[in-house]
């Protein structure tokens, strides 16, 4: 709710402000966790919950961010929304497992579910779905990867697909 309070007041265009406020946003986070950590205030598995769920929280508003971002420029794909985007982040490996370190990637994995990946976008500058959730995952990455003074966001191992970096990007829920 803090991270979500803090986008609002941050126009949709300016992916540079998004980025420092969620590094900002993170790092603030973690420190606390850290803090309470070297403390002894909190166990060692809840240190990877707390981490775990800054993780989430970033990820869910990356995704609706990005989702803003494109939909203003290419619309909705047809019977999607910002509620039911077509769109899902699966976490593997220590970020599906609640198992989040100080230095952990995200092990991610993107699925949409568009039943026609030829249909077009109901915006101004309209693309197919197959195109708009490809876009999609790509600003995702984007917005985590991008180096910035502050640094990256999180590392993301994106290998997880299942011809690992030589499938597609965003595979159909169906076919995964």
């Amino acid at each position: 709710a803090d991270l979500q309070r803090q986008l609002v007041a941050i126009d949709v265009d300016d992916s540079e402000a998004l980025m420092i406020a969620l590094r900002q946003f993170k790092h603030l986070n973690v420190l606390r966790v850290a803090a309470a950590d070297i403390m002894g205030v909190i166990p060692v598995m809840v240190v990877s919950d707390y981490l775990t769920w800054i993780a989430e929280a970033i990820v869910e508003q990356v995704c609706q961010r990005a989702w803003l971002m494109l939909t203003s420029k290419h619309g909705n794909p047809p019977a999607c929304d910002a509620q039911h985007s077509g769109f899902a982040v699966i976490g593997f490996g220590k970020f599906g497992g609640i198992e989040l370190g100080y230095g952990s990637d995200l092990d991610l994995v993107f699925l949409q579910n568009c039943a026609d990946g030829d249909a077009l976008t109901g915006g101004e500058k309209p693309i197919s779905c197959a195109q708009f959730y490809l876009r999609l995952a790509q600003k995702v990455r984007h917005i985590f990867d991008t180096r910035m003074l502050s640094g990256i966001l999180y590392e993301t191992d994106l290998r997880l697909r299942p011809n690992g970096d030589s499938g597609v990007l965003v595979p159909h829920i169906g076919h995964y």
